[in-house]
């Protein structure tokens, strides 16, 4: 497992990420571009990277070795940190903005309508369907019954 390098500058001739994980994870940004402003972005857990002035793949994670006594929080910064901010860097290269990577218009779109306890529901249970309000249904959601429509 890779160790953390954020107290050391990296040097990156043309940068290019060859391969990434699919699991993301958040992390405030801020940047030089746009003072005063932070954003909560989505970035890939890992990262492998290739560059000009290095002959080996270069692998960036917020992974760290747990060999330890469990969590280090700081350890995972440090790693989340670094992996977060080469991302960031070659978005710059790419022409992608923070905001582009932004996690709340990602993925805190809600993908169904918000249900109010007194809203009232369609639910089926069989060929029987009725209309009651929602804090009903939570109760009988055990029995078979089924949310059919809001």
């Amino acid at each position: 497992m890779p160790t953390s390098n954020n107290k050391e500058p990296i040097v990156l001739i043309n940068p290019e990420i060859i391969e990434k994980s699919e699991e993301k994870f958040g992390f405030i940004e801020g940047c030089l571009s746009f003072p005063n402003t932070q954003v909560t972005t989505q970035r890939n857990k890992w990262i492998k990277v290739k560059a000009d002035n290095h002959t080996s793949t270069l692998y960036f994670t917020v992974y760290h070795d747990k060999s330890g006594d469990g969590f280090d929080k700081e350890k995972y910064l440090n790693y989340a940190y670094e992996t977060a901010c080469v991302q960031h860097e070659i978005d710059h290269l790419d022409g992608v903005t923070m905001f582009e990577r932004e996690l709340e218009k990602i993925s805190w779109q809600r993908k169904t309508p918000k249900i109010g306890r007194n809203d009232k529901v369609l639910i089926k249970k069989g060929s029987e369907s009725k209309t009651i309000k929602y804090k009903k249904f939570e109760q009988m959601t055990g029995d078979g019954w089924s949310l059919v429509e809001v």
